[in-house]
């Protein structure tokens, strides 16, 4: 029987050392493939990091509470949330909506296209909502922005919006 040789990921010792399983470290490429392909958390379960099984690159998911978000840590504003062990922002009430986040483009693979996509669920409390903008700005590059009709959401069900994409360069 052929054996298959398995490719070590773009950083990932670099990647292993914020993952949230410690016995990751050190594992023979063979014995951790598995867990790479599933995923691993990160950074108590703030992000997620996957290598895409058919192209070898590195994906990654950024949680809510990963990212920037004005007055996240006021309730009146905000509340928080766990499902299924990660941590979810709820909008209770807000005039505008700011997000942002900074992502350490060397974890990502060289030479591969990257798609950027908001995921949102509107809940049944959530009647009064209107177009809101959702702009990817990466550097030295024009911002991609999205306009998207909240209302037209469907209610209690995740969805997932590109708001643009980028290839990285060959590092």
């Amino acid at each position: 029987m052929g054996s298959c040789e398995v490719k070590v990921p773009h950083s990932l010792d670099a990647i292993l050392n914020i993952a949230d399983d410690r016995s990751l470290i050190g594992k023979r490429l063979e014995d951790l493939i598995h867990d790479l392909h599933a995923g691993v958390s990160l950074k108590g379960i703030k992000e997620k990091y996957w290598v895409h099984m058919i192209t070898g690159a590195n994906a990654f998911e950024l949680y809510a509470r990963d990212l920037l978000i004005e007055h996240a840590d006021v309730k009146y504003h905000w509340s928080w949330k766990t499902e299924d062990n990660i941590e979810v922002a709820e909008l209770v009430q807000v005039h505008w909506l700011d997000v942002k986040t900074n992502f350490p483009a060397q974890m990502l693979t060289p030479r591969t296209s990257y798609e950027v996509l908001f995921v949102l669920r509107r809940n049944e409390k959530a009647k009064e909502l209107t177009n809101s903008n959702l702009k990817l700005v990466l550097p030295n590059q024009n911002a991609s922005e999205v306009t998207v009709d909240l209302s037209t959401l469907p209610t209690n069900e995740w969805k997932e919006i590109q708001v643009g994409g980028f290839e990285t360069s060959s590092r």
